[in-house]
């Protein structure tokens, strides 16, 4: 059996920019999707970096039609795109998309959503990575029913999938190595529970009038984080775009630990877990979210141990104008099945 060479340990500088990636993952899982309502106002094309782009206003989110978040959902066709900067310079490209209300097989109507964060120039040099995933929401609610993420590290890729059961109040998770190995397990999870994607689209129902909070919870396959956003202030935010009016979001994260409330019991009783602080909440940056009507991310601002970090948006590709959700696709409770293989990815 041949031996398994020893784990090189990494160095200084690779540390320091591994945990500059590691905060560029979790900035993007909100960002990417900020961005997604970019300007209502602006044009299709992107503006010259001089130009300001004119946003009116509004203290609080209009009132959607619709009885369900299928009718609600306003981001079909939408597509996001970031800059990462690191000390001025340029680390990453970021991009958030949503598309359009599928029939999936093993999980009946969903809409797609995804996102994806790769290093480059002289950052990618030193520590290359590329993080990608998606979620399929529940039309009625919005929450995830299936999440996938691949994360790749300098070569090194994990794959983790994440099957969302909020009756039981379970995440069943696996877990696929580079080299093919898979692992399963599950967590107990709050039943509004998120993943890295789907919490974006809820801020960006809120009223982001000032000194309102939001908590929510987010659960990705490894740790399961409780996120709280205070709206701060209102101001212009530059963006290469230009100047945006924007609501500034101060965000607190912390990681939970999550355990069935009676453990001599979990087989045969279904019960909300119980929950205790891993890692105490501590402000984790500053987001960005556009006044006016679609609630575009426009920004984010995050210290790391490589220096200051801003993901700001560069591109917009606006909603469809023209689609309208199918009625027919519209979510009854024969929409859903029970889940089976992973669904493939949008």
């Amino acid at each position: 059996m041949p031996s398994t060479p020893k784990q090189q340990r990494p160095t200084l500088s690779e540390f320091r920019y591994k945990s500059a990636a590691a905060a560029i993952t979790f900035a993007t899982a909100g960002m990417v999707a900020f961005l997604a309502s970019a300007q209502e106002a602006a044009d299709r094309s992107t503006e010259s970096a001089d130009a300001d782009v004119a946003v009116e206003e509004v203290e609080t989110v209009p009132q959607l039609s619709g009885d369900s978040a299928f009718e609600r959902f306003r981001w079909y066709g939408e597509e996001i795109f970031y800059s990462v900067e690191v000390l001025g310079s340029q680390a990453a490209r970021c991009a958030l998309s949503a598309g359009y209300p599928t029939d999936v097989e093993s999980v009946g109507v969903t809409i797609p959503v995804q996102g994806l964060c790769a290093s480059t120039g002289i950052f990618a040099a030193i520590y290359e990575f590329s993080y990608g995933g998606f979620a399929y929401l529940d039309p009625a609610t919005m929450l995830p029913v299936y999440g996938e993420k691949t994360l790749n590290d300098k070569g090194d890729t994990r794959v983790y999938q994440v099957r969302f059961n909020r009756d039981t109040f379970v995440g069943d998770v696996t877990k696929i190595d580079d080299n093919g190995s898979t692992r399963d397990w599950e967590r107990y999870i709050p039943s509004d529970v998120h993943d890295a994607i789907s919490w974006i689209y809820e801020l960006r129902t809120q009223d982001l009038s000032i000194g309102n909070e939001y908590i929510v919870y987010i659960f990705d396959g490894w740790k399961l984080r409780q996120l709280t956003m205070r709206i701060s202030d209102h101001r212009d935010f530059y963006t290469p775009l230009g100047h945006i009016r924007s609501a500034e979001v101060v965000m607190y994260a912390g990681v939970l630990n999550s355990d069935h409330p009676l453990p001599w019991a979990a087989d045969t009783t279904v019960l909300p877990p119980v929950y205790t602080v891993r890692d105490a909440v501590e402000e984790v940056g500053r987001a960005y979210v556009s006044l006016d009507a679609n609630r575009v991310p426009v920004g984010i601002e995050v210290e790391t141990a490589v220096g200051y970090m801003r993901l700001l948006l560069d591109e917009y590709v606006p909603p469809s104008e023209d689609f309208t959700p199918d009625p027919s696709l519209d979510p009854t409770p024969d929409n859903y099945r029970e889940l089976q293989p992973p669904p493939p990815a949008p």
